[in-house]
């Protein structure tokens, strides 16, 4: 009788070990999947940030609706380097890269200035 209750008790530990071990692998996978959807949440954020002005990419996220919205007046910037491809076969890949992204930035800091909504930079076309 006693032999069996100990065959019992160990059995009972074993069951328990392995329901320990399982929800900890369970746990790691949970945390590890956690991680990785956090970072897309971010990506996403970052994404509509970037495509939409800040207040409408507020309410999407909200799940708010966005009304149309009527400006009496408007203006819209397409920047594009007349020769752009020309100019770019007589300089290194670097020299190219350094003027985009110095006129780039100049016109960043505008956009900054003035609360402009910045829609794309695509090559050397700023819109």
């Amino acid at each position: 009788w006693y032999q069996r209750r100990v065959r019992v008790f160990w059995a009972n530990i074993n069951k328990t070990y392995s329901l320990v071990k399982v929800q900890t692998k369970n746990t790691l996978q949970l945390t590890k999947l956690t991680e990785v959807l956090s970072r897309e949440k971010q990506r996403s954020d970052d994404l509509i940030y970037k495509l939409v002005p800040a207040d409408v990419a507020k309410k999407l996220k909200n799940h708010m609706t966005v009304p149309p919205q009527i400006f009496d007046s408007v203006s819209v910037l397409y920047i594009d380097i007349v020769n752009f491809t020309l100019i770019s076969s007589y300089h290194s890949a670097t020299e190219v890269v350094n003027l985009l992204n110095y006129l780039f930035c100049l016109i960043d800091k505008l956009t900054d200035k003035y609360h402009a909504f910045k829609a794309d930079t695509v090559g050397d076309a700023y819109v």
